[in-house]
């Protein structure tokens, strides 16, 4: 078994821009196909249920995404040049 080293991917100023969404939307599709994968009853329960599990994983995502780019964070909002970034200045959008 091999393990990626995913600690250099999704990094801002190489992967992304500051610019870029860090918590993904979450559609009625998303939610209705996730119960029809997921529930063999689909009820009022379920929906709520299935629609908390949706909600948790993209906020982890979010843990993740911060995690990961903290001290590309710290820098752009200390105005901070960000080093090794791979572009040669990366800026907040205004």
């Amino acid at each position: 078994m091999s393990t990626v080293d995913t600690s250099s991917r999704w990094k801002l100023g190489k992967d992304m821009i500051s610019s870029d969404t860090i918590l993904d939307s979450v559609t009625f599709d998303d939610l209705i196909l996730a119960l029809k994968c997921n529930c063999e009853h689909i009820t009022p329960d379920a929906v709520i249920v299935q629609a908390t599990e949706i909600i948790n994983q993209r906020l982890e995502d979010v843990k993740y995404l911060i995690e990961n780019n903290i001290d590309e964070i710290i820098a752009l909002a200390s105005d901070e040049p960000l080093e090794d970034a791979g572009h040669d200045d990366i800026t907040l959008e205004e």
